[in-house]
Formats: structure tokens, C-alpha cells, sequence
């Protein structure tokens, strides 16, 4: 998926309860059959500030894993060539040293950048790592490397002025949870200053920032509940 604010927030929200299933894969790198949990169902109350969905659903939801190599099955669109690429990293120590300390999202993203995944791709699975993340110590190092991955794609100069604000209001949301106030501080207020998104979500979220960056708050919080 692409990383656009406008495409994130018109994700189809699912209408029943979340349900969950147990469904049987077959490993594309050693054709391992193996089981595991497949998100069938879900509604999603709203979003939180990095655009994480809250409700009765996984999010986000489980990628499979295959059980002896560690690989992640994070695209069901591999060809031969791209598993030709993939295959000896999976199985090379720098894989190996991976697998069983990170989350499956943080693994995808790896596996991604291995193929040359455009770079906006890669910064939305790892922004979805840090929804996954275990612990503070794991939450700070996804959240810096997907903000890293952000300023890089702000620093593009053929960026589209959409996902520019995209990535310029997910950058500042993380900076304030990792408890870079004055970076995120600095940010938000060139946004209001430009007057991106004048009277919508992006005011609105803009604001709240700049609420919770005064009060040093590092906590997730949902997005203002504005009409959009």
C-alpha cells in the first residue's frame, strides 16, 4: 500500500466483530505447509494519531510467518525473480540474527527494501511495525527508523504536496512519542504557519499536536473526531 493520508484514511472499514481464523499457507522460500492466523473480519472505530485503526480489529493485521526460516509472507504478488533475490538473505546470517527479535512488520520492511520496494512502501510497513512493537526500547527504534524513512521521502524533490503533508504530520506525531518536543514543536508550527489543510482533519490534527506537545505528552492518542 501506498503511504497517503488520503488512501489510509478511505481504507474500507470491515462491519462485523473482528474474527479471526486459523488458515493454512505454504512457505514460497522451502515450501513449508505450516498454519496460522488469518484477520477475516473487523470494524474499525477510528485512528490514532499515526494512523494506526482502533476497534474490533488486528492492526495490524498478522502477516504469516513461516515457521523454520523466519520468512514473512508479506506479498502474495512474489515472482521467481523476486524470490531468487529473497532467498539468500532469508537464509544468511544477517536474516538468521533478525528473525526471532523483531516483529513480522519490521521483518517485511527488511525483506521489502531487499527487493527495492519504493521507499513510501517501506515507510508505511514500518510505521506498522511500531504498532506491533514490543516493549519501549523495540517502539523507539521502529518509530526512529520509520521517521527516518520520512524525512528521506520529504527530502524527494518531486514530492507530491499530499503526501507531503502525510509524512510531514505522521513525522511529527512520532517525534512527540519518541519525546523530540521541540523538533515536533518546531514542525507542527511551520504546518499551521503554511496553512496546510485550512479548516480540515489536517487543522484540526495540527492543533491537537500542539496540545499534547505542550503537556510533553509521549502517549498514543485518536485523531480530533472532526468531520471530514
Amino acid at each position: 500500500m501506498r503511504f497517503a493520508l488520503g488512501l489510509v484514511l478511505a481504507l474500507p472499514i470491515m462491519a462485523n466483530a473482528m474474527t479471526m481464523r486459523d488458515a493454512e499457507f505454504v512457505c514460497p522460500i522451502g515450501k513449508e505447509v505450516f498454519q496460522a492466523q488469518q484477520a477475516v473480519s473487523g470494524t474499525v472505530f477510528g485512528r490514532e494519531l499515526d494512523l494506526r485503526p482502533y476497534g474490533a480489529i488486528a492492526a495490524p493485521a498478522p502477516l504469516p510467518k513461516c515457521p523454520s526460516n523466519g520468512f514473512v509472507m508479506f506479498s502474495e504478488r512474489l515472482s521467481d525473480a523476486d524470490l531468487a533475490t529473497l532467498t539468500p538473505y532469508v537464509n544468511s546470517p544477517e536474516y538468521v540474527a533478525l528473525k526471532d527479535k523483531h516483529t513480522n512488520y519490521y521483518l517485511a520492511a527488511q525483506l521489502q527494501r531487499k527487493l527495492g520496494t519504493p521507499a513510501d512502501e517501506v515507510a508505511y510497513t514500518l510505521l506498522q511495525a511500531t504498532w506491533e512493537a514490543q516493549g519501549k526500547a523495540q517502539y523507539k527504534q521502529y518509530a526512529a527508523e520509520t521517521l527516518a524513512a520520512l524525512e528521506a521521502l520529504l527530502a524527494q524533490p518531486d514530492i507530491k504536496p499530499g503526501n507531503a503533508l502525510t509524512f510531514q504530520l505522521v513525522a511529527g506525531e512520532l517525534e512527540r512519542r519518541l519525546g523530540k518536543f521541540d523538533a515536533a514543536k518546531a514542525r507542527f508550527l511551520r504546518l499551521r504557519d503554511q496553512g496546510d489543510g485550512a479548516g480540515s482533519l489536517a487543522k484540526s490534527w495540527v492543533d491537537y499536536e500542539l496540545t499534547l506537545v505542550e503537556a510533553k505528552d509521549t502517549l498514543p492518542h485518536p485523531m480530533p473526531d472532526t468531520k471530514r
